[in-house]
């Protein structure tokens, strides 16, 4: 079983030492942000309830508002390139766009489950994640999905692809008497997952990597967790004054974004904080 190591800390010294690391922004919402995804350090996406997609050009200072044209919760968004996107959400909805959000066009999902992550390795291969174990993979920009095999009943959460080969689930197992954290890697394209993790208390939402080595993954009560071995061992910590992140995407190893409950966007510009095995994740911070 893979190692797990995890570094909790007490909240009352966590809140000052977190805040060093991110920066809360503004959305100019109270709706539920699930998500988020930039494709530079300027332009990016966010997604919600109700059908909400917030867009920025200046880094998140600012968010604009984009017609989804559906009120059902969108749970993940992924662009390919600066125009063609993807967001998904409840009842087998998923949205493409082929011009930077200006309108989003429904795809057929062929099920009404519901979608939790999607990711696309370019702008004609990804993959759709959800309930029940679900697992959908596209060769041709969404024009058709087609189901895969995951062989469990676990709730997917988010899916993250650094290419045609090499990815990354997380998400939500029952063993029948308590509900624990899963993540999963496949190294064929998503023919075959194993897992990395033993039992993480805490329900993580999301996942990313920017290269076969490092990684982060977010959710509940604050965690955030980071890897810089591709998954074979994680680092993390807690800091209860965020009851939910839903969604974490980084553009380089250092700058990268959070988001989650009541409007919640933070960003960091150093990785998230140091972490590493002989330190905790705020060593170089004086409490």
């Amino acid at each position: 079983m893979k190692k797990m190591l995890i570094a909790i800390f007490l909240l009352l010294s966590a809140v000052q030492l977190f805040s060093q690391d991110w920066t809360r922004q503004t959305s100019g919402t109270q709706t539920y942000l699930c998500d988020a995804y930039f494709i530079n350090a300027n332009i990016g996406w966010i997604v919600g309830d109700d059908g909400t997609i917030l867009n920025t050009t200046n880094g998140g200072e600012n968010w604009t508002a984009q017609k989804s044209g559906t009120v059902n919760r969108l749970n993940d968004v992924y662009f390919a390139n600066a125009n063609t996107g993807w967001a998904v959400g409840y009842r087998g909805t998923i949205l493409k766009t082929t011009n930077a959000g200006k309108n989003w066009m429904s795809q057929k999902s062929g099920t009404k489950n519901q979608f939790f992550g999607t990711h696309f390795v370019d702008s004609n291969i990804g993959w759709v994640v959800g309930d029940d174990g679900t697992i959908l993979k596209t060769t041709n920009g969404g024009s058709k999905w087609l189901s895969q095999m995951s062989n469990t009943d676990c709730a997917f959460y988010s899916v993250c692809f650094i290419d045609a080969n090499v990815g990354w689930i997380v998400g939500k197992q029952n063993d029948g008497e308590e509900e624990h954290s899963i993540i999963l890697k496949t190294t064929d394209g998503g023919a075959n997952w194993a897992s990395q993790t033993s039992e993480i208390g805490e329900i993580l939402h999301s996942v990313y990597f920017i290269d076969a080595k490092t990684g982060w993954a977010v959710g509940e009560h604050g965690m955030m967790l980071k890897t810089t071995d591709g998954g074979e061992n994680w680092i993390g910590w807690l800091d209860d004054q965020y009851e939910w992140f839903k969604g974490v995407y980084f553009i380089d190893a250092n700058v990268g974004w959070a988001v989650g409950g009541d409007g919640t966007i933070l960003k960091t510009t150093n990785g998230g904080g140091d972490l590493d095995d002989d330190s905790t994740p705020f060593d170089d911070y004086d409490d």
